[in-house]
Protein backbone atom coordinates (compact mmCIF):
# COMPACT_ATOMS: atom_id res chain seq x y z
CA UNK A 1 0.00 0.00 0.00
CA UNK A 2 2.93 2.60 0.90
CA UNK A 3 4.57 1.62 -2.51
CA UNK A 4 1.61 3.01 -4.32
CA UNK A 5 1.49 5.98 -1.96
CA UNK A 6 4.93 7.08 -3.34
CA UNK A 7 4.15 6.14 -6.99
CA UNK A 8 0.80 8.27 -7.03
CA UNK A 9 2.12 11.80 -7.54
CA UNK A 10 3.97 10.61 -10.61
CA UNK A 11 1.45 8.78 -12.21
CA UNK A 12 -0.89 11.26 -11.54
CA UNK A 13 1.71 13.89 -13.59
CA UNK A 14 2.28 11.11 -16.27
CA UNK A 15 -1.72 11.16 -16.61
CA UNK A 16 -1.67 15.13 -16.86
CA UNK A 17 1.30 15.64 -19.46
CA UNK A 18 -0.52 12.57 -21.27
CA UNK A 19 -4.01 14.53 -21.42
CA UNK A 20 -2.80 17.92 -22.15
CA UNK A 21 -3.00 19.38 -25.52
CA UNK A 22 -0.17 19.39 -27.53
CA UNK A 23 1.54 22.81 -27.96
CA UNK A 24 0.53 24.87 -30.98
CA UNK A 25 1.93 24.47 -33.55
CA UNK A 26 3.80 27.36 -35.78
CA UNK A 27 2.26 26.56 -39.06
CA UNK A 28 0.54 23.76 -40.96
CA UNK A 29 2.75 20.16 -41.09
CA UNK A 30 5.37 19.06 -44.06
CA UNK A 31 3.01 18.04 -47.34
CA UNK A 32 0.52 20.78 -46.68
CA UNK A 33 0.81 23.94 -48.94
CA UNK A 34 -0.51 27.17 -49.19
CA UNK A 35 -3.79 27.34 -51.82
CA UNK A 36 -2.70 29.45 -54.84
CA UNK A 37 -6.61 30.36 -55.11
CA UNK A 38 -7.57 33.77 -54.17
CA UNK A 39 -10.48 32.99 -53.51
CA UNK A 40 -9.73 30.70 -50.46
CA UNK A 41 -8.49 33.31 -48.49
CA UNK A 42 -9.80 35.80 -46.03
CA UNK A 43 -8.71 38.77 -44.06
CA UNK A 44 -10.59 40.48 -41.64
CA UNK A 45 -12.36 44.09 -42.57
CA UNK A 46 -9.67 45.36 -39.58
CA UNK A 47 -6.80 43.69 -41.94
CA UNK A 48 -5.25 42.09 -38.69
CA UNK A 49 -5.86 38.70 -39.52
CA UNK A 50 -5.82 36.54 -41.76
CA UNK A 51 -7.23 33.02 -42.58
CA UNK A 52 -5.34 30.82 -44.93
CA UNK A 53 -6.02 27.21 -46.50
CA UNK A 54 -3.70 24.82 -46.97
CA UNK A 55 -3.78 21.61 -48.91
CA UNK A 56 -1.91 18.31 -49.11
CA UNK A 57 -2.90 16.92 -52.49
CA UNK A 58 -3.42 12.77 -52.70
CA UNK A 59 -3.12 9.85 -55.40
CA UNK A 60 -6.80 10.01 -54.99
CA UNK A 61 -9.25 12.13 -55.95
CA UNK A 62 -10.84 11.73 -52.81
CA UNK A 63 -7.75 12.08 -50.81
CA UNK A 64 -7.10 15.77 -50.77
CA UNK A 65 -6.62 17.09 -47.25
CA UNK A 66 -7.22 21.03 -45.88
CA UNK A 67 -6.13 22.78 -42.95
CA UNK A 68 -7.45 25.87 -42.03
CA UNK A 69 -4.88 28.50 -39.81
CA UNK A 70 -5.46 32.02 -38.59
CA UNK A 71 -2.42 34.47 -39.15
CA UNK A 72 -2.69 37.13 -36.35
CA UNK A 73 0.60 39.09 -36.18
CA UNK A 74 3.57 36.47 -35.48
CA UNK A 75 0.77 33.97 -34.24
CA UNK A 76 -0.48 31.02 -36.08
CA UNK A 77 -3.10 29.28 -35.09
CA UNK A 78 -5.13 26.20 -36.69
CA UNK A 79 -8.63 26.93 -36.54
CA UNK A 80 -9.92 23.60 -37.40
CA UNK A 81 -8.80 19.83 -37.58
CA UNK A 82 -7.93 18.37 -41.21
CA UNK A 83 -11.06 18.19 -43.01
CA UNK A 84 -11.86 16.49 -46.76
CA UNK A 85 -12.94 19.85 -48.27
CA UNK A 86 -12.01 23.81 -48.54
CA UNK A 87 -14.06 26.44 -46.37
CA UNK A 88 -15.34 29.45 -47.03
CA UNK A 89 -15.29 32.23 -44.18
CA UNK A 90 -16.86 35.57 -43.80
CA UNK A 91 -15.83 38.17 -41.21
CA UNK A 92 -18.72 40.22 -39.23
CA UNK A 93 -19.03 43.05 -37.47
CA UNK A 94 -19.81 41.37 -34.09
Amino acid sequence: MTAFYRAAPWLALALTLAAAPALAASGPPAGFVLTSNADLAFTSPDGATRLEQYMKDSEDLFGVKWQVWARHGDRVTELKPEQGFAAFFRFTAD
